[in-house]
């Protein structure tokens, strides 16, 4: 019998805890992260952004976004700001109910994880280790959230608490604000909750956590360089989350297409139908259809579009950077050489400078094209353009939870049958007439206008809409691209069955 082929386990979870004291002017070096460590959820502290800047601006298009911005009234009103990303390939919404009634940088998120429990994530800033409203705000929300029965909390921020020996479970002997520490501990033994990071993530102190009550979930956590002065956690956990099926979209590849085999199979299709009105409209459109779809299919290759954009400005060289980077960051941790500090100082420097000069030098491709000497018909260079534009605009984040009886509502399903009887309410029962009745209700009288004459159909004025498509706009509801009628289709011959003999057959006159 042959051997059952053994299943690969399934991708874990990839989690990064970020404190980026400002992402509006690093975002070359947070695409930096993004294609080295490739995450599936961000959570993000001191962001520094307000509700002026969108989300399209910071990320690529392929996460989704849950901010929660400083407000303009605070004491400070520079900084702070926390969110949370998720792979937009998952099924998240934002968990409005667990926020705190008082002012607090905090946000909740869910993903539904497939045959088990829903996993709630929360990023939470604290400004000041002092600050007792803060702590207070995280105190209430965090049992309100574990009053949820058989769910998995992933916590994760800056807590600003730098009095705590994490590997020894106990306050350090110079610890100020003893009280705040000894509260902060008291939560977690009273919720359940660990605290997974052990090392050093700003200078000697532990401030970006992650705390879980699902521990046994996380096999590796690691300390990587950050964006600012504090490191960034990295943790893999195993798990599931239900995914949006979406089929892989196909892109033909025109450039690589046999377009004399296509005009010989159409050419042959069309000495093959009869003459005369032997055949219907419904059946000579459907032949067409059919045969140019096989066309397609046979002649054209095809490639699967990329699940995500992708960084075009990290070259292999950068990428070699970084990886050196890396290696010299684990080496500076793990010696505390001077030297090796120093070293690793001046290459991640040098990284950061030469990724922002591809990052400007890429946008400025962009913006600004070649001039290409490749003829009339090159659009690659305003598709690159228009597709970049098209990114910084788009800003979605899903729907928003909604109120349904005096309840909060996060699931897509239900949030999906609420929308649907809203609609369903605002339209009237549909009524039947007959003319005579038409007639006696709104007192109608005989047709005052003259009849529609005769649309006559010719192969003239057929070719010549045809030949007026735009090859790089997208197909009708036929599914047939422009792009095949240019190159199928004469535009300097005024024979018609030249090169696009089957116009003359397909399109008859109806007279």
């Amino acid at each position: 019998m042959p051997r059952a082929e053994k299943k690969s386990p399934p991708k874990p979870l990839r989690v990064l805890n970020i404190n980026f004291q400002s992402i509006r002017n690093k975002k070359h070096l947070l695409c930096n992260i993004l294609e080295s460590s490739k995450p599936d959820i961000i959570l993000g502290t001191e962001t520094w952004l307000n509700p002026n800047i969108g989300d399209a601006e910071i990320f690529p298009p392929d996460f989704t976004i849950y901010r929660n911005d400083r407000k303009k009234d605070d004491t400070s009103k520079d900084g702070g700001g926390v969110l949370i990303a998720i792979n937009n390939q998952y099924i998240s919404s934002e968990v409005e109910v667990l926020a705190p009634p008082q002012d607090c940088e905090i946000i909740w998120a869910k993903i539904d994880i497939v045959g088990s429990t829903s996993l709630y994530l929360c990023s939470y800033y604290k400004p000041k280790t002092t600050d007792d409203r803060s702590s207070g705000g995280f105190d209430i929300s965090i049992r309100r959230a574990t009053q949820i029965q058989n769910a998995s909390f992933l916590i994760g921020g800056d807590f600003n608490l730098p009095g705590i020996d994490w590997k020894n479970m106990q306050l350090k002997p110079n610890c100020a604000n003893q009280a705040i520490h000894t509260d902060f501990l008291s939560l977690l033994d009273d919720t359940g909750l660990t605290q997974l990071v052990t090392d050093p993530t700003r200078n000697e102190n532990t401030l970006d956590l992650l705390i879980t009550n699902s521990s046994t979930l996380f096999q590796r956590l690691e300390i990587m360089p950050g964006i600012s002065d504090h490191d960034i956690v990295f943790a893999e956990m195993q798990c599931t989350p239900r995914k949006i099926a979406q089929k892989p979209r196909q892109i033909p590849l025109y450039r690589k297409a046999n377009w004399d085999q296509i005009k010989v199979k159409l050419n042959s299709t069309f000495v093959s139908l009869p003459d005369g009105d032997q055949n219907d409209v419904n059946y000579l459109w459907n032949h067409f259809k059919n045969t140019v779809s096989e066309c397609i299919r046979e002649f054209i290759p095809h490639r699967n579009a990329k699940s995500k954009d992708g960084n075009p400005w990290i070259t292999p060289k950068i990428k070699r950077l970084i990886s050196t980077k890396f290696r010299l960051y684990k080496k500076m941790k793990k010696s505390g050489r001077t030297e090796d500090r120093d070293k690793y100082k001046l290459l991640k420097s040098n990284t950061q400078k030469l990724i922002r000069q591809s990052y400007w030098k890429y946008i400025e491709d962009v913006v600004s094209p070649p001039i290409s000497s490749s003829g009339e018909n090159d659009y690659s260079p305003m598709k690159r353009f228009w597709t970049y534009i098209k990114h910084k605009k788009a800003n979605y984040s899903g729907v928003p939870s909604l109120k349904s009886d005096g309840k909060l509502i996060t699931d897509p399903s239900t949030k999906a049958d609420i929308l649907n009887k809203q609609f369903q309410s605002v339209f009237t029962p549909s009524e039947h007439f007959s003319d005579a009745q038409l007639t006696q209700k709104y007192n109608l009288g005989l047709p005052t206008f003259p009849p529609i004459e005769d649309i006559t159909i010719t192969v003239e004025g057929v070719k010549k809409l045809l030949l007026n498509l735009k090859p790089a706009k997208a197909p009708g509801p036929d599914g047939i691209k422009p792009k095949i009628f240019e190159r199928t289709c004469n535009r300097n011959s005024s024979n018609t069955g030249t090169h696009f003999p089957t116009v003359s057959k397909y399109w008859r006159s109806p007279s």
